[in-house]
């Protein structure tokens, strides 16, 4: 084991849900997500899907737009059939949370979907805004780098 992995698992066992400290709604389907996410790597798909499940409830109860596309998102590969119902809402809760990293990879995803279900002219559409939404950022973190504003904290 490495001394990141080491460093990871310290923490992880940490952020057990049932074992977290705060009452927090937020943190306990955070610690959710990521305990799916860890399952799903390790290909534990029954445990991913147990804490998936677990976390969208809360978040959906709560109304947290940011973890809710990415708990979608993590189900939507964990069913990994055609589900545009479940890709739409992801795309609904990854605009409500301004994320523009978020709302990449979801397109990435939807692409994904697409040409693998064989629907050409919708991953055609995807394809365009993804590429799109990806020299936008690219500018975006151009112009940042290249303002005023950053010099001075260089």
């Amino acid at each position: 084991m490495t001394c990141r992995e080491a460093d990871f698992y310290g923490l992880f066992e940490r952020i057990t849900p049932g074992k977290l400290q705060s009452s927090s709604a937020l943190l306990k389907a955070s610690a959710h997500f990521v305990h799916a996410l860890h399952s799903y790597l390790h290909s534990r798909l029954q445990e991913a899907k147990s804490h998936i499940t677990d976390s969208v409830t809360i978040v959906r109860d709560e109304g947290v737009p940011r973890i809710q596309a990415l708990a979608t998102l993590l189900s939507a590969k964990l069913v990994a059939v055609d589900v545009p119902d479940m890709l739409i809402a992801a795309n609904n809760f990854a605009t409500k949370s301004s994320d523009h990293s978020l709302a990449l990879w979801l397109n990435q995803i939807i692409y994904e979907t697409q040409v693998q279900y064989g629907h050409v002219e919708q991953s055609k559409s995807v394809k365009m805004k993804f590429d799109q939404m990806q020299a936008y950022i690219s500018q975006a973190v151009h112009d940042a780098v290249n303002s005023p504003a950053h010099s001075l904290i260089q």
